[in-house]
């Protein structure tokens, strides 16, 4: 009875292993599945202005598994107290950039045609509007951006050097 009893409790042990091993696996796909279906936002990790083409380059990173497409972007111009340009406002202009997943793409943003080089202080926002390839729906992110006086430092530097 003994034998029976050891053998009863092996298969009983044995069904419990096998049974948390392969429900481990399904909760660990379907968890997998859908994390890969939610939309990653895109991160700009990176801002560099360009004064003599008056624009700003973004480096912009897709940390999601899906490809994003950048669809296009407005700005929002606020002047600092050192400029005497006059606030703006650029809307939709269409950028068409496709960040593949995990990289980082370059959008260069292009800031009004008559407006004046950046001034220290210059506030520019900028809202780039990308989709998803799993939804309808048009997602933004906005990124602020200041030009400050350690930038037109450096810029003088590098005229120097030249």
């Amino acid at each position: 009875m003994s034998k029976r009893l050891w053998l009863t409790l092996l298969i009983a042990i044995l069904g419990l292993v096998v049974g948390f091993g392969a429900g481990g696996y399904i909760v660990h796909n379907r968890v997998l599945r859908t994390v890969e279906n939610i939309p990653a936002s895109p991160i700009i990790v990176g801002t560099e202005y360009r004064s003599q083409d008056n624009e700003l380059v973004f480096s912009v990173l897709n940390p999601g598994p899906t490809p994003l497409q950048l669809v296009d972007y407005s700005v929002t111009f606020a002047p600092g107290k050192e400029t005497e340009q006059k606030s703006y406002y650029i809307s939709h202009v269409p950028l068409g950039v496709t960040i593949q997943p995990f990289t980082v793409a370059v959008a260069v943003i292009k800031l009004k045609k008559e407006a004046k080089p950046l001034a220290v202080g210059d506030v520019v926002t900028t809202s780039l509007f990308y989709t998803h390839p799993l939804s309808q729906d048009l997602y933004s992110v906005i990124h602020p951006y200041t030009y400050e006086r350690a930038q037109e430092q450096e810029k003088e530097s590098k005229g120097g050097n030249q």
